[in-house]
């Protein structure tokens, strides 16, 4: 199994979890993929397609929450996905590869992706908007770290491979956080 074919396993069974359409004993059965081949092509798009969810629910959750904390994560998540489209972008032009997406443009978001934000977006605020989107972030901090481990491991880009060995640490701190608010809340 592929790590492409891992993540889109995941967020299936995501999906599946938040819609009450899976058992979450079936979704703890899937194992973690190491070591498969992923390309910097794939690597980038997915590490933007998965930020830009983390920073566009993390606009929502400014507006919304009135939790100082959640409202806290909320900002940083936004000035670190803002920084980390920067980098990819400066990675990709030292390359001399097209980017996959200019440092300020938010890529369009489909499928899985694009209904979880509408749900962001309709939510009401309060407690179960915060929970859901504290969950969102485990998930695609979770994927993130999967996906960044994977590459900084295994990828071709030495500039791309930096930025994931990076990410790691912070992805690290912000499951922490992410842990912390789940249990506040």
């Amino acid at each position: 199994m592929t790590l492409e074919t891992d993540l889109v396993r995941r967020r299936i069974l995501f999906t599946g979890l938040m819609f009450g359409l899976v058992s979450p004993a079936l979704a703890q059965g899937v194992p973690p993929v190491t070591g498969s081949p992923l390309s910097d092509d794939l690597y980038q798009g997915r590490a933007l397609s998965t930020g830009t969810l983390a920073l566009e629910t993390s606009r929502i959750a400014l507006a919304k929450s009135a939790v100082p904390g959640v409202r806290a994560f909320a900002q940083e998540e936004i000035n670190e996905q803002l920084a980390l489209r920067q980098a990819y972008a400066q990675a990709t032009t030292a390359t001399g590869s097209t980017p996959r997406v200019s440092a300020g443009e938010a890529t369009g978001l489909a499928g899985r992706d694009a209904t979880v934000l509408q749900l962001h977006q309709t939510g009401s605020a309060g407690t179960p908007f915060e929970k859901l989107y504290v969950g969102t972030q485990v998930d695609g901090h979770r994927e993130l770290r999967l996906l960044n481990q994977t590459y900084a491991a295994n990828g071709s880009d030495p500039q791309l491979a930096a930025i994931a060995r990076q990410a790691l640490p912070l992805i690290d701190r912000h499951l922490a956080i992410l842990q912390d608010l789940n249990n506040t809340l």
